[in-house]
């Protein structure tokens, strides 16, 4: 995986957890994050604070984060470490 394949997973993550919204709400996402361990909390990604996650606000949380945690190996990572890392909560 490298930033150009991140990126599109992201995308389409927030397309499946937004289903047609805009935005992300702390309702859509909790929802989402049930059962899942490590997620972010909803105001680390919500970077202006005004309540609700936009597409950008997602992507560029992803996109720091994946830039941390790919640093030591040139902006890569296997399928199944992205897979991981992802489960985790995408921790630099």
């Amino acid at each position: 995986m490298d930033a150009t394949e991140s990126r599109l997973c992201t995308d389409r993550e927030f397309n499946e957890i937004a289903a047609g919204e805009q935005v992300l709400t702390e309702e859509l996402l909790s929802a989402r994050a049930e059962g899942e361990e490590g997620m972010p909390s909803f105001a680390e990604i919500d970077a202006d604070g005004d309540g609700q996650i936009s597409r950008e606000e997602w992507v560029a949380f992803a996109e720091q984060r994946f830039a941390g945690a790919t640093a030591a190996s040139g902006g890569q990572m296997s399928a199944e470490d992205y897979e991981r890392w992802r489960q985790e909560g995408m921790r630099p």
